[in-house]
């Protein structure tokens, strides 16, 4: 009887063991699902990315650690005897930023609620701003370009709008002006010489037709390739 008795509580105690271990097991995987399932990009892709122009060199990264939250950097003391800047900065942000352009006279964002963004503050003093501020705007965007041509955007058909009345004095401009022409672009550069755009079948398009009665060109003009880009031009 005593030998059956010791058997009994070998058996109980190895099974209070296992199921301690089961319940700790189960509450750390429950924890993991939980901070996997925290409300971040509303199912939106988001890749790293890095815009580089006037206002400097910029990058969107993911933090996993928060939750699959898109953040935006600055890289601070990027000069002409220190190309590599020293580090990256943080600029927080209220809602999660997917997207940046490096504009001439601050930095333009799109957001996870496909609105825009700009960076109030930059100056000669503080290159990397003070804070994010949303335009609101009944269109929602996908993707912006800031550059010498000036600050646009893409809808989510793919139609272009410029930004208009953007200069140092009034860095965040005044509206959006959507341009006539095609549709369904997927990217656009606003580059030293000219607005370039990408569609969705990889071909390249050119803005044409600027000038002072007409600041943002009149047409798109398309450049037939054999072999159609596959990656978005920034």
């Amino acid at each position: 009887m005593a030998t059956r008795n010791l058997l009994l509580r070998t058996i109980f105690f190895f099974l209070l063991i296992f199921l301690q271990s089961s319940c700790r097991s189960f509450l750390i995987d429950q924890k993991k699902s939980e901070e996997f399932e925290k409300p971040g990009l509303d199912e939106r892709v988001v890749t790293p990315q890095i815009s580089s122009g006037g206002s400097g060199v910029w990058g969107v990264n993911i933090d996993g650690v928060s939750g699959l939250v898109p953040k935006v950097y600055f890289r601070q003391s990027v000069k002409d005897q220190l190309y590599r800047g020293t580090q990256w900065v943080e600029t927080p942000s209220n809602r999660g930023l997917v997207q940046v352009a490096s504009g001439k006279f601050t930095a333009w964002a799109i957001g996870v609620d496909n609105q825009v963004y700009f960076r109030l503050g930059v100056s000669e003093k503080n290159p990397a701003g003070v804070s994010w501020e949303r335009l609101y705007s009944e269109e929602n965007f996908k993707f912006i370009t800031a550059g010498f041509q000036g600050v646009y955007a893409l809808d989510m058909e793919g139609f272009v709008y410029a930004r208009t009345g953007v200069s140092i004095d009034n860095k965040s401009g005044n509206d959006w002006r959507r341009l006539d022409g095609e549709s369904e672009f997927q990217s656009l550069s606003s580059g030293a010489y000219a607005l370039m755009a990408l569609d969705e079948d990889g071909q390249v398009f050119l803005r044409e037709g600027k000038d002072d009665k007409h600041p943002y060109g009149k047409l798109w003009t398309q450049f037939w390739l054999e072999k159609p880009f596959e990656e978005k031009i920034v």
